[in-house]
């Protein structure tokens, strides 16, 4: 499709008015990268540019511009080059984030996506595009919570249940891992992370990648059991690669995910510290709870997050 400030121009000739009247309001990028199609034309009282044109003549081509622009359709969001973006709106949505970055795309944000290709109904989901190449869907958010058993409680409930997909901003508390209805086969990497803070991305944090795709998988696809291991994932913080497991007590509490006699890297452990949360993916050695600066300097605003590419 070609874009609307180069149309416009084509009709402009075309009808060989002024063009030094007319021009496409915003025609370079913007902050944040959008664009506001909307033509204006600078016209002054009576004829214009040496009375080429007639002001009449200039407010007749703007309605016949403004209804091309109609039936053409204006993106929602666009970062100078509209053709082909995917996920602007529901009449063309991306087959995930991935693909949506693939097409010039690369603001986080909330777009469309039709998360299974068998059946067509998009759905909005939010596309993380700043995080490690971008491209990432993320399924589940949770905020700060206080070090106290009823918030690994929660943790651990909203872990093992799955739910519609849907849109996760970053500033808020799911109850449940947004999968359902998502084709996790077409998935290959998982990231179990943490960010410092809502506005702010993942950090710390560990992933891996499955070939066959994500079925299946602990917490995206249904709970796995106590002490199973869920994959072989890579700490962003060590480097190290080793089994993970889902905690083998979750009552004691251990939440989340951990190693060897249930480390906890990424969850929650009250293990009689005062620092229940864990998130620095630190696998060399046993309790070292908010061990990493970030984490220590984190506050009160900082998130757990799974990404899902």
């Amino acid at each position: 499709m070609q874009s609307f400030g180069s149309f416009v121009s084509t009709v402009l000739l075309f009808h060989a008015v002024c063009l030094c009247h007319v021009t496409s309001q915003g025609s370079q990028c913007g902050a944040g990268g959008s664009i506001n199609f909307s033509p204006v034309i600078s016209c002054g009282s009576g004829s214009c540019c040496s009375g080429n044109v007639t002001k009449q003549e200039f407010e007749d081509l703007k309605k016949r511009v403004d209804d091309i622009e109609k039936k053409m359709g204006t993106p929602d969001k666009c970062n100078c080059n509209c053709k082909d973006q995917r996920g602007q709106n529901e009449a063309n949505p991306g087959s995930s984030c991935q693909e949506i970055h693939m097409s010039g795309v690369n603001e986080s944000g909330v777009y469309w996506i039709n998360p299974d290709p068998a059946i067509y109904k998009p759905v909005q989901v939010y596309c993380e595009m700043a995080f490690n190449g971008g491209g990432w869907l993320r399924v589940y958010n949770m905020m700060a919570k206080p070090a106290v058993p009823a918030s690994a409680t929660e943790m651990y409930n909203s872990l093992i249940r799955n739910d519609a997909v849907r849109v996760v901003l970053p500033n808020e508390t799911t109850q449940a891992v947004h999968t359902t209805g998502v084709r996790l086969e077409l998935y290959r990497e998982v990231v179990y992370g943490w960010a410092k803070s809502s506005s702010s991305i993942v950090s710390n944090y560990g992933s891996y990648t499955k070939a066959s795709g994500l079925k299946g998988e602990c917490y995206l696809d249904g709970y796995c059991g106590n002490g199973v291991v869920i994959a072989t994932m890579k700490s962003s913080v060590t480097g190290n690669a080793r089994p993970y497991s889902a905690p083998p007590n979750p009552t004691y509490p251990h939440v989340g995910i951990g190693w060897s006699t249930m480390q906890i890297v990424w969850g929650y452990d009250r293990d009689a510290s005062p620092n229940g949360h864990w998130a620095d993916w630190l696998d060399t050695k046993c309790c070292q709870t908010a061990a990493t600066t970030d984490i220590k300097n984190a506050g009160t605003n900082w998130r757990y997050s799974i990404l899902i590419r």
